[in-house]
């Protein structure tokens, strides 16, 4: 994945998936995420990713030629990470339903965002949320950063943010 990352190439993995799964990092790696990806048509169905040195998931995906590019994510929890909690660029048209991102940011406040969504995605989103802890430092500095077009979020909080809970692109 990370030889493929900002190509936007039509390579990666396809029609693959994660279940009842844990990943546990260190926040002392701050150059390693619990998970990175590139690829299409994914499903990610109960799976919690924590202490996380950069990103808790790193995705992005180009335009696939062979393959629905559309992925499918439920009851995701990503708990405590130095870096953004999604880092989001790819694939696009996905459907992220039950997402929960807590402390993201912790390596540096008002710095990521618990959820970013890049120029090359959008999202379908249904229960998501992002959140903080009751401290006041290191908190993230938007809930949503949305650089794209095209998403919608339903039935979904934005807070606990340094700043606006959301930032939207002129995109």
């Amino acid at each position: 994945a990370y030889s493929l990352f900002g190509t936007q190439v039509t390579s990666g993995i396809v029609d693959w998936g994660l279940k009842d799964l844990t990943i546990k990092g260190s926040l002392s790696n701050t150059n390693v995420d619990c998970l990175g990806t590139y690829g299409y048509r994914f499903n990610i169905v109960s799976v919690e990713l924590s202490t996380c040195g950069r990103y808790g998931w790193h995705t992005e995906g180009g335009y696939p030629i062979s393959a629905p590019m559309e992925s499918y994510v439920d009851n995701l929890l990503i708990d405590t990470v130095n870096g953004a909690g999604i880092f989001n660029d790819g694939p696009h048209d996905s459907n992220f339903d039950n997402v929960i991102i807590v402390d993201a940011g912790q390596r540096a406040n008002n710095t990521y965002a618990a959820f970013y969504l890049g120029t090359h995605t959008n999202v379908r989103a249904k229960g998501f949320h992002a959140w903080h802890r009751s401290t006041v430092t290191n908190r993230v500095s938007t809930a949503l950063d949305v650089e794209g077009w095209g998403s919608t979020f339903t039935s979904s909080n934005f807070e606990g943010s340094a700043g606006a809970p959301l930032f939207l692109h002129t995109g």
